[in-house]
């Protein structure tokens, strides 16, 4: 008779995969800036990652099935659970006096998408011709979709605080 998995073994195996893919954004993010970016520990609920104090965003990553990248451009205002996401990071970014960044991946996938508000920085992009969508939302804040390969491809030195 085949065994259904509990309540219990399905959280911990959700909680592992957020685990895994916050480390995995955290190697990423060291590599390309040369400091730490480090998964918080456990019995911390405001923030995936503790970044470096001049890193100018407070980071949100999601390990999840039901985002597509596709639809998300045409999701906006955000909804369902990418608007549950998006407030989670913009909360934690608020109480960290830094700007909000979701960092998400479908599941058994491997490219890694980066929403954030519209800044300077992004602006790049444009000028580096790295691959990005700009979406005007009808609440007249721009939004950036961007892999975060391609972030990583801007100077460091963009997202340090101002």
């Amino acid at each position: 008779m085949p065994t259904t998995k509990s309540r219990s073994a399905i959280g911990k195996m959700s909680r592992r995969k957020g685990m895994s893919y916050e480390n995995k954004i955290c190697k990423i993010l060291s590599k390309w800036s040369g400091e730490q970016f480090v998964r918080r520990g456990v019995g911390f609920s405001d923030k995936d990652i503790l970044t470096p104090e001049w890193f100018g965003w407070s980071i949100e990553c999601k390990k999840v099935e039901g985002i597509r990248p596709q639809d998300l451009l045409k999701t906006f205002p955000l909804s369902g659970s990418l608007k549950e996401y998006w407030e989670q990071a913009d909360s934690q970014a608020k109480a960290d006096n830094k700007k909000p960044m979701l960092v998400f991946s479908k599941n058994h996938e491997g490219v890694d998408y980066v929403v954030i508000r519209r800044c300077k920085a992004i602006d790049l992009l444009e000028s580096n011709a790295i691959p990005h969508a700009v979406v005007l939302a009808p609440d007249k804040v721009y939004y950036v979709v961007v892999t975060l390969q391609e972030l990583t491809k801007l100077d460091v030195e963009l997202f340090k605080c101002s």
